[in-house]
């Protein structure tokens, strides 16, 4: 699986009661990622779009953590800031 070969950070958010994606994708995904330390992952319940009760702190606490991190890719000196 190419999931394998991920080295970015990764954050899954994903159900046990999804209607439209079967949880053994996510299972699947998970089992793919172990090797990657930057992975993350948010199992939880509800229909496919509901979202989880915790999904904006968990996302933004997630991305901070990674942004600007030592050895995070810098952008390019003429990219405006973000």
């Amino acid at each position: 699986m190419a999931a394998a070969r991920l080295t970015v950070p990764v954050q899954l958010w994903a159900s046990r009661d999804d209607d439209q994606i079967p949880f053994t994708n996510a299972e699947r995904l998970q089992k793919a990622l172990a090797h990657n330390p930057r992975a993350e992952f948010h199992f939880g319940r509800g229909l496919h779009n509901e979202r989880a009760a915790d999904f904006e702190r968990g996302s933004s606490s997630s991305s901070s953590r990674y942004l600007g991190a030592p050895g995070a890719p810098k952008p390019p000196a003429s990219a405006p800031p973000a």
